[in-house]
């Protein structure tokens, strides 16, 4: 888990370089997987949160 202070900090650099887009901390690792694995991710977060596909 992030800190606060970690986040405000991500938060105010965005905003000064006027980004739209905002990525702290762990989540980059998930994004990054996502990216180049991302059927295996899928299935992992499906696993992990007991999910199913909505297409079945």
């Amino acid at each position: 888990m992030e800190k606060p202070a970690d986040v405000a900090k991500a938060v105010w650099e965005a905003v000064d370089q006027r980004k739209k887009e905002v990525v702290v901390g762990s989540a980059n690792v998930s994004i990054a997987s996502h990216r180049l694995i991302p059927g295996a991710m899928q299935a992992l977060f499906r696993r992990t949160f007991k999910l199913q596909d909505s297409w079945k």
